[in-house]
Formats: C-alpha cells, structure tokens, sequence
C-alpha cells in the first residue's frame, strides 16, 4: 500500500441547494438555502511511504508528528498486525 502525504489548505464550500415549494396555501416567498461545508485542498505533496505486507481488507494507521522546528515524522503500521510491519519517515522543513 502507497499512502501519499499532502500539504494543503481548508476552505468553505458553498453549496446552493434547491428551495422546497411551499404548501399551495402559503403566499410566503421561498428562499434558496445556503450549505457552507469545510474542505481541504491538497496543494502540495510532501512525503509517499509504502507499507508493505498489507492484507486485502486491512486498515492501517497512520501517525503524523511535526515537531517546532518544522520536521515531519510519519508512522504507518497495519492495524492488528503482530510481527510489527512499522513504516517510518521522516520529511526535513525546506
């Protein structure tokens, strides 16, 4: 399994949705409603670590530490694994 790491940035999606037609007896004007959903956009790719071994169906976990000084460390292992299969990286700040 290839697990890619990004740097990216969050931003508001607005997502107009379709007003619901009032009741026929109702003279109220209907106004369109507004859904603001939080995304994130990868901008740039900082780090690709293969975990190896993975079973069809397996879940890894992934932890991701960044120290003061700007360094990432990456750890991903398969989740319920006993023979350890610990993948590590470390990313230096540019």
């Amino acid at each position: 399994m290839v697990l890619q790491v990004f740097e990216g940035r969050r931003e508001t999606e607005i997502v107009p949705t379709p007003p619901t037609p009032p009741p026929e007896d109702d003279d109220r004007e209907v106004e369109e409603e507004i859904v603001r959903r939080r995304i994130v956009v990868p901008e740039r790719g900082i780090a690709m670590i293969r975990v190896k071994g993975v079973k069809k169906g397996g879940k890894v976990e992934v932890q991701i530490q960044v120290d003061s000084e700007g360094q990432v460390v990456i750890v991903a292992r398969e989740i319920g694994r006993k023979d350890g299969g610990i993948t590590k990286g470390v990313v230096e700040p540019q």
